[in-house]
């Protein structure tokens, strides 16, 4: 997906759904790999988002995962990945039982 797909697509969901959402971070945790490339994690929490009936409603959780690049003295993002998160389920320690 290219940067103009990109930007379509998130000028679609400011328009309506994230419209009146407020994207709060709530942590970060860096990693320099070399002097000009860093791993960030970055937690975040969403609220007022809209969503379709049914659905869970905000507030959110997710994480980033941030690729920067130092370009002079500042860093940009290369490549961002952002996940909503899922509280950890435990792994199951057998087949399920049936009733």
């Amino acid at each position: 997906m290219g940067r103009d797909q990109i930007q379509r697509k998130l000028s679609d969901g400011f328009a309506f759904v994230f419209r009146d959402s407020r994207l709060t971070i709530t942590d970060v945790d860096v990693r320099i790999l070399s002097p000009t490339i860093a791993i960030a994690h970055v937690r975040w929490t969403m609220d007022g988002a809209k969503t379709p009936p049914g659905a869970p409603q905000p507030p959110r959780e997710g994480i980033q995962l941030q690729v920067l690049t130092k370009q002079g003295h500042d860093w940009r993002i290369a490549s961002f990945q952002s996940t909503n998160y899922f509280p950890e389920q435990p792994f199951p320690k057998g087949p399920p039982t049936s009733n």
